[in-house]
């Protein structure tokens, strides 16, 4: 069981940016009436989740009403330009200082419940990353990043690809030299240390147990479509 979670939540949002007015995280934009990773973390409190690490970057002063109710670690990193993988790796460096696994997932994403019941109570071991093979069923299919496993890819631009990466992760501290080896490299991006962690085998996919189970919204038309989403799973 994972009890403990990193999210990272350090971007402008620059595409979501009429709507927030660069003054509220995208990740608190309110989808049906209630902020977008509240939803999230509701579900992961009712998981028994006990320990939630957030890093902040662009935004830092919005994210406290979390701290107070669902008892979020904050993480400043105030290098957050260079890319999500330095972010992330932030954020997992305080976790596994405590905690020896987390789950990982991303500040603008829906999921499912039965998502966040999977990487929490799943049986898991390892580094794993989910992977949604119903790609006619994702809507920004040319946006969304590509998953292969033989030989083991992971790009927006792959033609030849299984699935896309949902943004959901276990991960173990054996996966924090692949971040520090990309970045050595001059690559800051999560994909690029997932990747390489891939190539290496320490990392392995698992597929969802279904379409239609997540959105990634970080534009106006997916939030127009997050509406309709948390409709349609009843989640209103």
């Amino acid at each position: 069981m994972v009890r403990a979670v990193v999210i990272p939540a350090a971007g402008r949002g620059t595409r979501l940016s009429r709507r927030t007015r660069d003054l509220l995280p995208k990740a608190l934009l309110p989808v049906g009436g209630q902020p977008l990773m509240v939803r999230n973390l509701q579900v992961l409190k009712d998981l028994g989740v006990s320990r939630i690490w957030l890093v902040t970057g662009a935004h830092r002063t919005p994210f406290q009403d979390l701290v107070r109710t669902f008892e979020v670690q904050l993480v400043h990193h105030e290098h957050w330009e260079r890319g999500n993988g330095e972010t992330l790796r932030v954020g997992l460096e305080a976790a596994f200082r405590e905690v020896e696994a987390v789950g990982v997932l991303m500040s603008d994403h829906l999921y499912a419940p039965v998502l966040l019941e999977n990487l929490v109570r799943g049986s898991h071991r390892g580094n794993v990353l989910w992977m949604d093979p119903f790609v006619q069923d994702v809507l920004d299919l040319q946006d969304a990043m590509k998953v292969r496993r033989t030989p083991p890819a992971l790009s927006k631009t792959l033609e030849l690809y299984e699935g896309v990466d949902i943004g959901l992760f276990r991960l173990e501290a054996d996966i924090l030299p692949f971040f520090v080896q990309v970045q050595q490299a001059g690559k800051y991006g999560i994909a690029h240390a997932l990747e390489a962690a891939m190539q290496a085998g320490i990392l392995r996919l698992q597929n969802v147990p279904g379409p239609g189970l997540w959105l990634d919204v970080d534009t106006p038309e997916m939030l127009e479509a997050a509406e309709r989403w948390v409709r349609r799973q009843g989640l209103m």
